[in-house]
C-alpha cells in the first residue's frame, strides 16, 4: 500500500510539473504575440511599417559599403 501511494505521488508530482512548464510556456508565447502585435500598431502609426520593401532596402544598402559607381 506504502509503495503505491509513493508512486501515486511521484506520479502526480510529475503531472503538476508538466503542467506548469506547459502554462509557462504558453504564457510566455502570448506576452510575446500581445508585444509584437504591439510594436507593429505602433510602426504602423509612425509610418515606419516593415511591409515596405524599400525601406528594408534601402537599410541594406546603407550598412553596405559600395563604390559610389554602384550605389
Amino acid at each position: 500500500m506504502l509503495t503505491w501511494a509513493k508512486q501515486l505521488l511521484a506520479e502526480t508530482q510529475v503531472n503538476e510539473q508538466i503542467r506548469q512548464d506547459v502554462n509557462e510556456g504558453m504564457e510566455k508565447h502570448q506576452r510575446e504575440f500581445v508585444l509584437r502585435q504591439q510594436l507593429a500598431a505602433i510602426r504602423k502609426e509612425l509610418g515606419e511599417d516593415q511591409d515596405n520593401p524599400s525601406t528594408d532596402y534601402r537599410a541594406k544598402l546603407a550598412d553596405t559599403t559600395l563604390p559610389d559607381k554602384v550605389r
